[in-house]
């Protein structure tokens, strides 16, 4: 059994560091550089790999052998439920903010869209609210069904998704410059401050 979570965690760890090198810039230019046809449609291609990648991890985790690491309670799946309602909501509102920015799918899929600093509603909150939501959602789960199996998932996740946001930030500060050093130190990253963080 230990061997299965050990797979498990591998395949984590894969898929992370899969999603990081084909999300580098380095790596975009050098396969663009490679092919007109790459150039063209790397963001489908990404988006392809990166669907197929999770639908293995979804298969993995699901042969994963799975055993309770306590007996659920209702002290701890009361929260969990909690967890998860505020998760969804949050990320339906971030996604649902982000798409109103995108004017097609064409954008969307081709990657055309115009970057959008967000600074107001749960943006003025935390400067990462949909990896907020997403913590929410995934640790929930675990209070709600606290299998192993989901431990080593969402461990794996939460410090990926962390080391990540700082890769990302270095990228938002090059697209968006003072603006969004500033930003920076005006909003926390995760966890709200609940003050006014003066944001426009």
């Amino acid at each position: 059994m230990w061997l299965s979570y050990i797979w498990l965690a591998l395949g984590w760890i894969i898929y992370g560091a899969l999603h990081s090198i084909l999300a580098s810039t380095a790596c975009k230019g050098w396969f663009e550089r490679k092919s007109a046809f790459i150039e063209r449609h790397y963001r489908i291609l990404y988006i392809l790999i990166a669907f197929i990648s999770l639908v293995i991890m979804a298969v993995l985790f699901w042969e994963t052998p799975r055993f309770l690491i306590w007996k659920p309670t209702l002290v701890l799946q009361i929260p969990g439920i909690l967890f998860i309602i505020c998760g969804c909501v949050i990320m339906g509102i971030i996604i649902r903010k982000y798409f109103s920015t995108v004017k097609n799918l064409h954008d969307l899929m081709y990657d055309n869209a115009i970057p959008v600093l967000f600074q107001k509603g749960l943006h003025g909150i935390v400067r990462h609210p949909l990896y907020l939501g997403t913590f929410l959602l995934i640790w929930g789960f675990f209070l709600l069904l606290p299998y192993g199996s989901l431990l080593v998932t969402n461990v794996i996740i939460t410090l990926y998704t962390i080391l990540g946001i700082g890769y990302e930030e270095k990228k938002l500060i090059l697209v968006f410059g003072e603006k969004y050093v500033r930003y920076k130190e005006e909003v926390p990253m995760l966890l709200p401050k609940f003050r006014k963080t003066g944001t426009g």
